[in-house]
């Protein structure tokens, strides 16, 4: 194969050159990009470890936490407890229930 005239010979290399000095460039921007996505998603679930792990502990060592929550869940109440029900939208606009009993 024949190189061809010799400014197309120059202007394949002059695009040759560009391939090379631009594609690390993007890549970089790119994996930066990718990096500061995965460390957010890092964080979002050492978060929610933390909050898990917290919840495991105190359903583990505290009788009353773990009282509190299984009549939550089950939709129970003590004699002379009265119920107030509360639905909230958490920031990621999805309804929370709030729970409160008080003793009468």
């Amino acid at each position: 194969m024949e190189p061809g005239p010799p400014s197309l010979v120059v202007a394949r290399g002059l695009a040759r050159d560009r391939e090379h000095v631009c594609p690390p460039y993007k890549k970089l921007k790119i994996g930066h990009a990718e990096i500061d996505k995965l460390q957010a998603q890092r964080d979002e679930q050492q978060v929610l470890l933390s909050r898990q792990t917290r919840e495991v502990n105190l359903l583990k060592t505290d009788p009353a936490y773990l009282e509190t929550i299984a009549r939550d869940r089950l939709d129970l109440m003590k004699e002379g407890e009265t119920i107030s029900e509360s639905n909230r939208l958490r920031p990621s606009g999805q309804a929370q229930r709030f729970r409160a009993a008080v003793m009468l």
